[in-house]
C-alpha cells in the first residue's frame, strides 16, 4: 500500500513523529510505499519570515531541507527521491489542500496520512481545520492519527462503522483490502437507533424496516465472508450520537483501528460531517476516513 504522509516540518515533538512512522510503517511493504509531503505557505510565518533565506527559495528549497534534515534527525524510513515539498501561494486553507492534493496526485497514493491533536475549544477548532479540510476536500482514503495516544502495533481487529448503503460499497472495498492487507478481522457496525425504536413498536412499517436493516447488514458480512475475511456485524440501538456508537463498539470490540465513510457532496457532507468529525476528533483509536 502507497502512502503520504503529510507532515509537518515545523513539529518538533521527535517521539510523535517516531510513533507514526513506525505505525504508518505497519501499512507498507517496501520502504518505497512510505512518501512525506510538505505544503509550504505563506500562512506559515516561519516561511514566510525566513528573511535570510532568498526569496525564491523560501517557499521550496528551503522547506525541503527542513525536511530532509527532520527525516533525518527523527530517522523516518522516508528514501529521499520521496519527500515532496508543494508550495502554495494561498493563505487560503482551502486553496492551500486543494494545492496538496493536487501534488501528490503524480504519487497515486492509496492512502493519505495526517497527525492532529484532540484539544479544547478554540484551540481545538483551529488545530483540526486542517484536518477537517483535508476530509472534505479529499477523494482519497484518509488516515488520521493522534500520535501522542498510544498507537497499535498490530491490526487484529478493524471497526467498521457501515451506514449499509449502497454508496459505502467503495468504503467496504478498501476495508477488506487493508483488512487482506493485516490479516485482521472486521467488526461491521451500524448505529441506528431507529432500530431499537421499531423493534419496539408493532406494525407492518417498522417490521419492515427492522426486516430491512438486518437483511443488508447480512449482505455486508457476506461480502467480507466472500473474500476470506473474517467479519461479524451488530447493530448498535443507542440513542446516543452516531459517533458515541461508533467509539463505544470500538472499545467493545478491542479494535485496533477505525473506519468511518464521509459521503460526498455538499449536502451530505452538511448530513453525515458531523458524525466523522466527532469521530476524528474524540477517538483514541487511528481512523480512516475513507469516500463514498
Amino acid at each position: 500500500m502507497k502512502i503520504v504522509w503529510a507532515i509537518d516540518i515545523f513539529d518538533g515533538v521527535k517521539s510523535n513523529n517516531s510513533r507514526m512512522a513506525r505505525f504508518l510503517a505497519l501499512f507498507t511493504t517496501r520502504k518505497s510505499d512510505l512518501f512525506a509531503a510538505y505544503v509550504a505557505s505563506p500562512s506559515e510565518p516561519r516561511l514566510s519570515t525566513a528573511f535570510d533565506v532568498p526569496e525564491s527559495q523560501r517557499f521550496s528549497a528551503y522547506p525541503l531541507s527542513l525536511l530532509k534534515a527532520l527525516v533525518r534527525k527523527n530517522k523516518i524510513p522516508v528514501a529521499p527521491q520521496n519527500l515532496l515539498v508543494i508550495t502554495s501561494p494561498d493563505l487560503s486553507l482551502t486553496r492551500t489542500t486543494d494545492r496538496l492534493l493536487q501534488g501528490i496526485k503524480i504519487v497515486k497514493p492509496d492512502l493519505l496520512a495526517i497527525q492532529t491533536r484532540q484539544r479544547g475549544g478554540l484551540a481545538r477548532a483551529l488545530l483540526g481545520s486542517f484536518a477537517e479540510t483535508v476530509i472534505h476536500r479529499t477523494t482519497r482514503p484518509l488516515l488520521v492519527v493522534n500520535p501522542s495516544n498510544r498507537l497499535p502495533t498490530s491490526i487484529q481487529t478493524i471497526l467498521f462503522a457501515d451506514d449499509l448503503s449502497a454508496e459505502s460499497s467503495n468504503a467496504r472495498g478498501f476495508v477488506a483490502e487493508i483488512a487482506k492487507h493485516f490479516g485482521a478481522e472486521v467488526h461491521i457496525v451500524h448505529a441506528d437507533y431507529l432500530y431499537g425504536y421499531g423493534r419496539k413498536r408493532k406494525g407492518a412499517d417498522a417490521n419492515a424496516y427492522c426486516a430491512q436493516i438486518e437483511r443488508r447488514l447480512s449482505q455486508s458480512e457476506a461480502y467480507f465472508v466472500k473474500r476470506g475475511i473474517n467479519a461479524h456485524g451488530t447493530i448498535n440501538e443507542s440513542s446516543k450520537s452516531v459517533a458515541d456508537a461508533v467509539m463505544a463498539s470500538a472499545t467493545k470490540s478491542g479494535a485496533d483501528l477505525i473506519v468511518v465513510s464521509a459521503k460526498s457532496g455538499p449536502l451530505k457532507a452538511l448530513l453525515g460531517g458531523s458524525v466523522t468529525r466527532k469521530v476524528v476528533r474524540e477517538s483514541v483509536l487511528p481512523v480512516i476516513v475513507s469516500r463514498s
